[in-house]
């Protein structure tokens, strides 16, 4: 990590990202603001990327609920965050949600 005028820059970064990404592939429930299944992509500790249904009706700058399974198929974890980006294809829709 390296400083630049007071702010922490991530060394090797080629976009906004503010956290390094796992790839985690995981079905969840799109819960709200419209009931879809999806799967998780990759995740971060301030968000994550879900691949879903190209039909969705979902926008930048919606707040959504994600319901996360348990891995012990205890109480599913449900977790909000903002649509910050929308990727369109004919056959499914990317979706970048921020948790922070």
């Amino acid at each position: 990590m390296s400083t630049q005028k007071g702010r922490a820059l991530m060394v090797g970064f080629g976009d906004a990202r503010r956290a390094n990404r796992i790839d985690w592939e995981r079905p969840v429930q799109i819960v709200a603001p419209v009931l879809a299944a999806a799967k998780t992509l990759n995740v971060s500790a301030v968000g994550m990327l879900l691949l879903t249904a190209a039909d969705v009706a979902l926008s930048v700058g919606d707040e959504v609920a994600l319901e996360v399974p348990h891995l012990d198929a205890g109480e599913p974890l449900v977790v909000h965050g903002r649509v910050v980006r929308l990727e369109r294809a004919p056959d499914f829709l990317r979706v970048a949600v921020d948790f922070s």
